[in-house]
């Protein structure tokens, strides 16, 4: 009963073929073992080819909706890494004007060195630090 209605869903199809290539099929066939067919390995084939076809055919849409689901995965974390990166500049900002307030206020005015140039110092360290250079001095 169960192969009557495996074989109720299907058409029945003539093809003729090259007898090469149906010898290669044959082996094919032999060579997948137990009760594979010639059918089997041509049945197998023209759906492998089709359901290629329809990837190639709908690759657009395909695309789209990768991006689309990529996006759901990614976009948190994104936003996470932004949001961190904007707090991380805000608090190098503020340690900068902080130390220009703290060499103002709390360094004698005869030893205090120009903001300006103590800043302009200490930011090419901070650049070659990041390049990962090492600076002497």
């Amino acid at each position: 009963m169960a192969a009557k209605r495996k074989i109720q869903n299907r058409r029945k199809v003539n093809l003729l073929l090259e007898q090469e290539m149906y010898d290669e099929l044959e082996k094919m066939a032999a060579l997948r073992g137990g009760s594979t067919t010639v059918s089997d390995i041509i049945r197998e084939s023209i759906h492998n080819n089709l359901t290629s076809n329809y990837c190639v055919q709908n690759i657009d849409l395909i695309t789209k909706i990768m991006k689309e689901e990529l996006s759901v995965i990614l976009n948190p974390a994104i936003d996470r890494i932004a949001a961190l990166s904007s707090k991380a500049c805000v608090q190098a900002a503020t340690a900068s004007y902080l130390n220009a307030e703290a060499l103002n206020r709390f360094v004698p005015e005869k030893e205090r060195m120009d903001v300006k140039e103590a800043y302009d110092a200490a930011r090419k360290k901070g650049v070659a630090y990041v390049k990962g250079k090492t600076i002497d001095g």
